[in-house]
């Protein structure tokens, strides 16, 4: 059984030895459902809790959806059902925690930098992808895919303390 990141996540959560292209497809649609739903709320839930609450509350809520994948084999029902709810959970989420602080560069940095700023937001956040897609696979192939996402849910979990320490996200409603 193959044990990288990308592949530890489904195999040895015991849902077979592989996920057929189809089902690993039909995951993604799942994830792009969720996020297309929280994308089309973030704008309302931000304006009704503010981005601090929302946030921390995306932060928190992290921990049960990852929760999904971890204790799939101890719930009821397929696996597959709490991978795809995990999926959409996760899909929901991220892109909520994005377009809900869309708001924020554009009122904190001036019009002449923007572009740049935006730029360099993005290509670190998305640089850190694949180095973090390594350290992870490494972590999953010496203790095991459980820890890596008891990790994921933990560092999930931990993003909520610097937004609940930055008092400047309370003007942002």
């Amino acid at each position: 059984m193959r044990d990288d990141l990308f592949f530890t996540y489904f195999l040895s959560l015991s849902i077979t030895d592989f996920i057929e292209p189809p089902v690993f497809a039909g995951l993604g649609v799942v994830s792009a459902i969720g996020s297309m739903c929280s994308a089309a709320l973030a704008p309302c839930l931000s304006a009704q809790f503010g981005l601090r609450t929302l946030r921390v509350a995306v932060a928190l809520f992290s921990v049960p959806v990852i929760a999904a994948a971890i204790a799939c084999d101890q719930l009821p029902g397929p696996n597959l059902t709490w991978i795809a709810t995990q999926s959409f959970g996760w899909g929901l989420l991220a892109s909520l925690a994005t377009v809900a602080g869309a708001e924020v560069l554009p009122r904190t940095v001036s019009a002449e930098t923007m572009a740049s700023v935006g730029a360099a937001q993005r290509t670190f956040a998305l640089g850190i992808l694949p180095i973090a897609a390594l350290f992870g696979g490494t972590l999953a192939t010496f203790t095991g895919s459980i820890t890596l996402l008891c990790t994921w849910a933990l560092l999930a979990a931990a993003s909520a303390l610097p937004i609940l320490r930055t008092k400047e996200l309370g003007v942002y409603r």
